[in-house]
């Protein structure tokens, strides 16, 4: 009998065409060095006014990211197909770097409209795990979900480190550009050249040719399937756990800055310590990809234990060298649990809903993280240390919650089956 969630993808080999594309689009789309100068680049060049860049245009990313997510999710599920709208999330992030870098001096609106269409190209990350689970089998999830996470976050690294090297050379921002947009192109021509290869060539994905397409299965089924689905006690422990931490996570990692800057606002190493971070990160997630599913259930719990500690020592650190110390460990900590919590929840549901599951997870994640924002900074206004804090119990008590949630969805399950079952007692 096959696993839960693994539909005939066990009958499946993967297709190194596609699975090479999937890793090159990973890479590839992460690098980019103008990313840590661009409030600099928008204040400096652009001549925009910094109060501006942070009220007027940032927010435009966040607001376009939320409201995209569900449209997108809909038109790569039952209209386009994730292929589709994986090229043209590549493609808007071309359209995002082209429109920073042409955009006349000290004017406003090609900088929001870039920024929205980064947030619509974020929320096609969704479609795009969606498609990778899609075209890999069942027993390659945990190792392609690490690889993924790895090759994104050394990525970020490279796109760091050659920023560095051309601000310290003092290079023309139209540089930093164009990196980029190379880097954006070759993603785009490796994605097509990948999803025409599996089509001429059925033999590199073994013998048949992989769901790129949408979904034509009724939508009446969606519900009962997405019910279904979370109402398996892995899927709802670990949906449970990953909407909650990946908000904290995100969270944490918003503040990150702001921590060193107030513990020391002479610290000039932040942007090595994110880089070590990723990197670190980077190394956990291919761990990740080693590991056996059955370990998950006491490896990840652990891990978010340790990374709670962390969380409340960076937010108490005497020192910015404690604090680098504590983040680069969370990094760490979490990704690993990440790694592992995406590829379990993949296994364990239809390939049909997939992409829907996937989708509502970062959903309600995004909710948590935005009610976390709005209680501990707009209603409390909390300072940093007690932000951390907040973040380090909630961490803790996703861990509670989650095996609460298991528990009680297994229990629901255990009498329905009792009661739908020939010695049940149900009625006559």
């Amino acid at each position: 009998m096959a696993a839960p969630g693994d539909d005939d993808d066990d009958e499946r080999p993967a297709s190194a065409v596609l699975c090479a594309a999937v890793l090159a689009v990973s890479a590839l789309q992460s690098v980019s060095p103008a990313e840590t100068y661009i409030h600099e680049y928008l204040v400096r060049v652009k001549q925009l006014p910094g109060p501006d860049v942070a009220s007027r245009v940032w927010p435009a990313y966040t607001y376009t990211f939320a409201l995209a997510l569900i449209p997108i999710t809909y038109v790569s599920e039952y209209v386009a197909g994730y292929a589709v709208v994986i090229a043209v999330a590549i493609a808007l992030r071309l359209a995002t770097s082209f429109l920073h870098e042409l955009a006349p001096v000290a004017a406003l609106w090609p900088h929001q409209v870039s920024l929205a269409l980064f947030g619509v190209a974020c929320a096609c990350k969704v479609s795009f795990k969606s498609f990778t689970y899609a075209v890999v089998p069942a027993r390659t999830f945990f190792a392609m979900t690490g690889y993924l996470r790895a090759s994104n976050l050394v990525a970020h690294v490279v796109g760091g480190c050659v920023g560095w090297a051309l601000r310290r050379r003092g290079a023309d921002w139209a540089l930093f550009f164009l990196v980029q947009q190379v880097s954006l192109g070759t993603a785009l021509l490796s994605f097509v050249v990948g999803i025409v290869l599996s089509h001429r060539h059925p033999a590199a994905g073994g013998g048949r040719r992989h769901r790129i397409g949408p979904i034509q299965s009724p939508k009446a089924q969606v519900c009962p399937l997405i019910r279904s689905a979370y109402r398996d006690p892995v899927v709802a422990r670990w949906s449970t756990w990953y909407i909650v931490t990946y908000a904290v996570f995100e969270f944490v990692h918003l503040h990150t800055s702001s921590l060193f800057f107030t513990i020391d606002p002479t610290a000039t190493w932040n942007g090595v310590v994110v880089g070590a971070a990723r990197l670190s990160a980077a190394v956990a997630s291919l761990a990740a990809s080693k590991l056996q599913q059955a370990r998950s259930g006491a490896v990840v719990p652990c891990a978010s234990v340790l990374a709670a500690a962390l969380i409340l020592l960076a937010g108490c650190a005497p020192s910015v060298s404690v604090a680098y110390a504590a983040i680069v460990g969370v990094h760490v900590c979490l990704d690993f649990c990440f790694c592992i919590v995406s590829a379990v929840i993949a296994l364990h549901v239809p390939t049909s809903v997939r992409g829907v599951v996937m989708f509502l997870n970062t959903f309600l994640s995004l909710l948590v993280q935005s009610a976390l924002q709005l209680v501990t900074g707009t209603l409390l206004a909390v300072t940093l240390p007690v932000k951390f804090a907040v973040c380090s119990a909630v961490t803790l008590g996703a861990v509670v919650v989650a095996q609460a949630v298991s528990a009680l969805v297994a229990s629901d399950h255990h009498k329905a089956s009792n009661i739908t079952s020939p010695g049940g007692t149900g009625p006559a």
